[in-house]
Parts: C-alpha cells; sequence; structure tokens
C-alpha cells in the first residue's frame, strides 16, 4: 500500500512499431488569431443554405443578411413529423443544399431541464442523416460545410464567468467527426460571448468559406482558437487513504474497473463501482463454463432461436451475458485479493437510481469518478436516434444526476472520463460518441467555472488504451493514433486523482494517419508539436496547400500560393535571371502527397522509389507580378503489386495554365533496401569547383554549395565526385514560426544538379529536368555528404558516418 501519496512510475517495454507509445499531458488555451480578410468571401454566392435551431429572430438576421450576398436560405421546420419524416419531407421540398448552420439551443442552460437537449438534437441529426449520401458523394472540397453556434463565452468554455449553454458542447463533438464520415464536409465551430452575439450575422457571413481551423471564438470582438501546450501534472496536494470510499460510474470492466483496482490495491480504499446488469449469483450454469464451452454455448444460442426471436436479440443477449460473466469473474478475483470492491446496480441515466445510489452510500463518500459510456459505432444512416441518445445519456445526464444528487457535497475530486474522440475528432461510426465526450467536457467546465460541484473538477480526454475500454475495433483505432499502455494510464490517472485543480486534461499518444488520411483535419487543428512525430505531419499540413477536390484513397487536387513574402526560395534560385521556385522544394511538395492517397486499410506502404521526373525548368520562374501559384493533382492506383501515386502540378496565373512537372512515386508493403555506395577514400583528391549553366544560377544563402573533390578509383569505372555540404536549415528557408521540415535532402539535391549542369557541354537554355529513378530511404537522419559516380550518372546522398545510403538518384538528365 502507498502510504506517501508517490506512486512509482511504471517501467514499460514499448513494442518497436510505435503501435503503443508514451502518452503526453496537455492543456489547451485560447489564443488569438486573426481572421486573414475581414470581405465577405464570394463563394457564398448561389449556396443553399439551411438554418436550423435557435430562435427565429436569430435565423431571420442571418438569413436577411446572407441573401444579400446572393445565398439562398431555408429554415428548417421539423413540422411535428417523426424524425427521419421530417427531414425526407424538407429535402424533397428543397432539393440538395450546400451548408448547415445550426444554431441548437439558444436559451440559458439549467440544471433542472438538463434534457433539454434531446429535441433539437434529434432534428440536426434527422437532416444529416437526410444530407448524408448526397454529402458522401460530393468530391469538392469548398462546397460542403457545417457551421455550429455555441454560447460559451467565447473561449470554448476556458477562463471564463459567463457560459451560458454548456450543451452547445454536444453539437461541438458531431461537427467534429462529421468530417471523417463526410470527407469533403467542412467544419467550423462558432463560440460567441453574450457581448459579441449581437454580431452573430455579420460574424458568420465572414467565417463562411474560409475554412481551416474547426474551433473559433469571439470574445469582445477579438477572434481566438484553442492551442495545446504540454503541461506536466503538478505535485500531489491530495490524499487518498483507508478512510476513503471512492464512486466509480460503469467501473465494472474496462478501464474503470482496472482504476478501481489500482486505487484499492494502492491505497485501501473502498471503492464501489457501478452498472446496469444485475451481478449473477455465481449458480447460473453460463457462469460456471469454461471459455471453450461458454463459445460453444453462444453459437448454439444463435442457432437455435428461441421462437419469436430474432438473430439481434440473440445477439444483444449474448452481450449481455458476456458482461455479466465477466462481472462476476472480475469480483470474483478481487475478493480473493483481498481488495475492497463493491458492485451496485445503478443506470447512471437515471436521476433517481442515482439519488437512491447515493442515499445507500451515505456520507463517507469522499470521491466520484464519472466512467460509465456506451458505444456503438456504426455509420450515420445505419445508426439508429435511440442509439445517439442513448450514447449521450450515458455521459452528459449521468454526470449532470451525479451533480444533482451530491447536492454540494464536499468531495476531494470530482473526474470526468473524457476521450480524444470529443476533443478532436473519433473514427467512422463515432458521431455520437464525439459529441457525449465533448458534451461532458464542456458541462464539466461550466460547472467548475460555476461552483456546481464542491471539489476538483477534471474532464481527462484519453487516448485509446492498449487492448482495454470501448474499442470495438482496435487495429483501426491505432491507425488514428497510437495506442496508451494500461499501466501507464493508470499511472497517469492516478496522480490526476491526486492533484487538486480543474478543467480539461488531454492525454494525448502520437498522432498518426487521421492526419494524413482526413485533408479537412489536418487542417482543423492547430499543430501539437510537443508530440513524436508532429514535426513531419505538421511540415504534411503546410504542403497540403489549398483542397479543391477529394476523393479518399483515391484523388487529391490542391491549389498552392506561395507567397516570396514568407520564403527566402526565390531569392536563392534563378532561372535566366530571374527569381525561381529550386526544384527540390517543387519535389518537396509533390512526394508530400503520397501519403495523403493511400489504399484503404494499407497505411503501412513505404515509398519504393520516384520514378520518371519531368520537370518543365522554364516554368519555375516567378510571375511578373511577384506571385508563384500551381496546381497538384494526384491520383493513385494499383499496377500488378505495387500502388503508385501519379502526380502532375500545372502552373496557373499568368499568362496562362502551364505544365510544370509529373513523377510516380511507388509504393509496397516492403521496406526498400538501400542501394550500396561505392567505398573510397577521398581524402587525397584534390578540390574541384563546379560551375552551373550561366540560366540556372544558385546564391548558395540557404542551399550552401558543396565543397567538391574528383578523382578515380580503381576498383570502379569512370571518375567520381564527393561532395561535402551543410544541410540547409528550414529557418533559412521560410519566414514562419514555425518553419516546415522536408522529407528530401534539399541542399544535397540542389548540389546533384548542379553537379549535372556543370558537366553539360551544351550551351543551350536548360528546359527540361528529367530523372529516371531516385529512392529516399531515411527522411529522418543527419544527412551528409554526396558521391557521384559521373559516368553511371548515379549519385548518393550519405549519413554523416558514410554508413548509409539516404537517397539514391540515377540518370538525372537536363
Amino acid at each position: 500500500m502507498i502510504t506517501d501519496q508517490r506512486l512509482p512510475q511504471p517501467s514499460i517495454a514499448y513494442p518497436a512499431d510505435d503501435s503503443v507509445y508514451p502518452a503526453t499531458r496537455f492543456i489547451w488555451d485560447p489564443t488569438p488569431t486573426p481572421l486573414q480578410s475581414l470581405e465577405i468571401s464570394p463563394q457564398i454566392r448561389d449556396k443553399k443554405i439551411v438554418i436550423i435551431g435557435g430562435t427565429d429572430q436569430a435565423a431571420k438576421r442571418i438569413a436577411q443578411l446572407l441573401e444579400t450576398h446572393g445565398a439562398t436560405i431555408y429554415r428548417y421546420q421539423h413540422d411535428g413529423l417523426e424524425d427521419e419524416q421530417a427531414g425526407e419531407a424538407f429535402r424533397q421540398r428543397v432539393g440538395m443544399i450546400d451548408g448547415i448552420i445550426d444554431l441548437n439551443i439558444e436559451e440559458p442552460f439549467q440544471l433542472a431541464k438538463h434534457s433539454a437537449w434531446e429535441t433539437s438534437f434529434k432534428h440536426s441529426v434527422s437532416l444529416l442523416k437526410t444530407y448524408h449520401e448526397d454529402w458522401l458523394a460530393e468530391t469538392d472540397s469548398t462546397r460542403l460545410f457545417y457551421l455550429v453556434v455555441t454560447a460559451m463565452g467565447g473561449l470554448m468554455g476556458r477562463g471564463v464567468t459567463e457560459l451560458s449553454q454548456p450543451l452547445g458542447g454536444l453539437w461541438a463533438g458531431l461537427a467534429k467527426t462529421l468530417c471523417v464520415e463526410i470527407p469533403n464536409c467542412n467544419i467550423r465551430i462558432l463560440d460567441l460571448s453574450s457581448h459579441d452575439f449581437p454580431q452573430l450575422a455579420s460574424i458568420i457571413a465572414s467565417e463562411l468559406y474560409k475554412w481551416g481551423l474547426f474551433e473559433i471564438g469571439y470574445q469582445n470582438g477579438i477572434r481566438y482558437t484553442l492551442v495545446a501546450r504540454k503541461e506536466e501534472v503538478a505535485r500531489p496536494d491530495l490524499n487518498i487513504d483507508a478512510q476513503d470510499l471512492l464512486l466509480i460510474s460503469g467501473g465494472g470492466r474496462g478501464i474503470g474497473f482496472a482504476l478501481a483496482k489500482a486505487l484499492a490495491r494502492n491505497f485501501g480504499c473502498r471503492v464501489i463501482i457501478t452498472g446496469r446488469d444485475p451481478l449473477p449469483s455465481g449458480d447460473e450454469k453460463w457462469v460456471q463454463m469454461d471459455a471453450v464451452t461458454f463459445k460453444n454455448y453462444q453459437q448454439s444460442c444463435l442457432k437455435n432461436l428461441v421462437p419469436g426471436t430474432t438473430i439481434a436479440v440473440a445477439r444483444r443477449d449474448i452481450e449481455q451475458l458476456k458482461r455479466r460473466r465477466e462481472l462476476y469473474q472480475h469480483l470474483k478475483a478481487v475478493q480473493e485479493e483481498g481488495l475492497d470492491i463493491v458492485y451496485e446496480v445503478c443506470d447512471i441515466s437515471s436521476l433517481p437510481q442515482v439519488q437512491a445510489l447515493l442515499a445507500k452510500i451515505g456520507p463517507r463518500l469522499s470521491g466520484v469518478i464519472h466512467n460509465a459510456g456506451v458505444q456503438t459505432p456504426t455509420r450515420l444512416p445505419a445508426k439508429s436516434m435511440q442509439a445517439f441518445i442513448n450514447t449521450i445519456q450515458t455521459k452528459v445526464n449521468g454526470f449532470l444526476n451525479l451533480l444533482q444528487a451530491l447536492n454540494g457535497k464536499e468531495l476531494k475530486f470530482f473526474n470526468n472520463v473524457g476521450s480524444m474522440t470529443g476533443r478532436m475528432a473519433g473514427a467512422i461510426g463515432q458521431l455520437d460518441y464525439s459529441a457525449a465526450n465533448e458534451g461532458l467536457a464542456r458541462l464539466g467546465l461550466w460547472a467548475a467555472h460555476f461552483q456546481q460541484i464542491n471539489a476538483p473538477l477534471k474532464t481527462i480526454c484519453w487516448p485509446t488504451w492498449e487492448h482495454l475500454g470501448l474499442i470495438i475495433n482496435y487495429q483501426g483505432a491505432t491507425r488514428y493514433m497510437a495506442a496508451m499502455n494500461v499501466e501507464e494510464g493508470l499511472y497517469h490517472w492516478q496522480r490526476e486523482l491526486l492533484t487538486s485543480g480543474s478543467g480539461e486534461i488531454t492525454i494525448v499518444c502520437p498522432l498518426r494517419q487521421i492526419l494524413n488520411l482526413n485533408p479537412i483535419i489536418a487542417k482543423g487543428y492547430s499543430p501539437l508539436l510537443e508530440l513524436p512525430y508532429m514535426e513531419h505531419y505538421y511540415a504534411q499540413g503546410f504542403y497540403l496547400g489549398e483542397l479543391r477536390q477529394f476523393i479518399p484513397y483515391r484523388y487529391l487536387l490542391t491549389q498552392h500560393h506561395i507567397d516570396a513574402r514568407i520564403t527566402a526560395a526565390f531569392s536563392e534560385f534563378k532561372v535566366a535571371a530571374t527569381p525561381a521556385l529550386p526544384i527540390s522544394l517543387l519535389l518537396e511538395y509533390a512526394l508530400s502527397a503520397g501519403e495523403r492517397i493511400v489504399p484503404d486499410g494499407m497505411s503501412n506502404l513505404n515509398l519504393q522509389e520516384i520514378h520518371t521526373l519531368t520537370v518543365n525548368v522554364q516554368a519555375l520562374k516567378q510571375d511578373p507580378d511577384g506571385t508563384f501559384a500551381f496546381e497538384r493533382e494526384v491520383l493513385g492506383d494499383w499496377q500488378a503489386d505495387k500502388w503508385v501515386v501519379d502526380v502532375k502540378l500545372t502552373k496557373i496565373g499568368t499568362p496562362g495554365r502551364e505544365a510544370l512537372a509529373q513523377l510516380q512515386l511507388v509504393y509496397a508493403p516492403e521496406k526498400p533496401q538501400p542501394e550500396t555506395a561505392p567505398t573510397i577514400d577521398a581524402a587525397s583528391w584534390p578540390d574541384v569547383v563546379l560551375d552551373s549553366a550561366d540560366d540556372l544560377t544558385w546564391m548558395g544563402f540557404v542551399f550552401k554549395r558543396a565543397r567538391w573533390k574528383r578523382g578515380t578509383d580503381q576498383l570502379l569505372v569512370g571518375e567520381l565526385l564527393v561532395g561535402e555540404v551543410e544541410s540547409y536549415h528550414p529557418a533559412d528557408l521560410w519566414v514562419l514560426p514555425v518553419p516546415p521540415t522536408s522529407q528530401l535532402p534539399l541542399s544535397q539535391f540542389e548540389n546533384i544538379v548542379r553537379a549535372v549542369i556543370a558537366q553539360r557541354s551544351a550551351t543551350t537554355a536548360i528546359t527540361t529536368l528529367t530523372i529516371e529513378c531516385l529512392k529516399l530511404y531515411d527522411s529522418a537522419a543527419a544527412v551528409g555528404p554526396i558521391i557521384g559516380n559521373t559516368q553511371e550518372n548515379s549519385w548518393y546522398v550519405m549519413d554523416q558516418a558514410w554508413e548509409r545510403t539516404l537517397l539514391y538518384l540515377q540518370n538525372l538528365k537536363v
């Protein structure tokens, strides 16, 4: 038993594939983020927009302003019909729509009426279900939107004394995962203070079709977003001991039961866990069966249905038996260990049952963990309205029932179990779960601000736990984010319970393919740069550009406008004395597209090579007005056993469209084997100066000139070049607070181009550059020298120790 409240940090061996990874603690702070342009977007013109929820007065003001800018506005009326009937009747009357403005519930929150969300939420879901299939088929990434308005003080519930309607968090969570189910649906969640609400119409009009960050707040005219900040938990200042009695709602299994065992084991306290299912007596035959017999019993129940019973009902009954069997086994095990853990039947979404439970527990109760939750991951069209309601009631109504039943009782702590599905986004099928968890988090902020509970109140948003918790598809979940080790999670959790303070805490493991596979989400949040791998994902987001069209796993069309004010690229490189985009940087833009177009379920493919690159060198010139813009078209498909991504870059602007570059990115499951570079000793070789052609010049400020040596080796045919070159620094290339990194060794690549040009005998202008094959093996390693075989036209970029090939390039020609 731990008596000094200092928990020993567990020693954990993490897997080499990083599927389970150490977690990091973050706090999200409101941070000013000015709107780049206050002008109303011309894209509003001819759009058909629906306003749902809120008051008719607010809807009318919004409609009048948007109509003056050419939009057609419809007010969604339920007309007393059933939810799905109302949606379909509306669609038949209106036809296709381009966007939804959801005002949800504007009236101030009242604890006694905490179920007031249900009617408005049903209406929102029914409208989204009505247009789900139409919107899912849309490939235009600029057209569709779902905009939610909330009233939580303008700072998304943080640091304010005004938070009039925290239930808006339900719609915020719904919106964040909607773009996972509908990949081309743009999202904006607008949180306004009461001071800014009179300007609601003009704020909405200024925000439409300026997509990017999901969460935007307005407080006293200042525009905010949320930015994550790494913050370690403080030193423990609370204690838990054998005199304490703790309540964990829904603690009969999963992470709740794991915590119950840890608390009882470490501190000797009594822990009461709850659930809806009655506890088996132990005499039931399905309890006494071994695992194999019970599995056979399940199959028998499905094969031999009771007359009048459907397969669906039989499966539901089996799931309940599995839960009750697991509960019995859990309690038997802790009893044998001597842990003071007691199970009580309680439906946390029922206020009378919660009140009865707390009355039974009595005054000894000193801490509450609201852990109860349900999840039924099903795509929106197939998910029943009751499934939505049940999921939210368990999290949200359950929390509010506990607040009412506690009635101001002093506790050492109150802890909500949230999820990163609410803070950022869930997976396909988790719209209701995301809504429930974001609703819970914002209600937690409200309760803490207005002292609705006499205790420190934290909501912890957890990542996926390693093979534990409400995870139906563990492998699918870890595609979005690495999982957290259970022992590590329990360590973090107990430290939070022992430390006072209130607010929303996020425990985050490295984000994975969700940022690459969904371009809209990649733009939706400020990067968590203190997470592992986020430097790479941040760069991927930077090179993403402006979305135009997207077909998941297949096609991507983006536009890119490179502003000379934020990059030194155009002062570094010139074509015929005209500022131009360096070839390596153009290739970086092309290369970054490959990770976004991968076959469904195969995000672990490895880049084998960049094949048949062709660059129109003259098109690299900056336009006369100082701009440089291009379009990037990306198409992926299988060619035999290789996944091939065709990338085509087209310059746009003055005087018109012009072919810029094209190439193929070739992927396969296996990792490529690096080409073996020549083993040479060039220490005694003479230095040589390689001059580039007059029409292609480099200044050498960003991409330093290589120091070349030339020589031969008796074991190799032809002349060899060895170049020592300093790697470029991203801050020298980009004038940005956080400059993006690159996958390619840009300085080394530019010096290889220089070297090839220097050996060119022709004096005509260079119009085209081609590369037969480029292989990139390790973009994260420290880059070293260049080795070139001029006769074979093969080039190697080595690591700093001269031991590994990081890049191999074959047949570069101009």
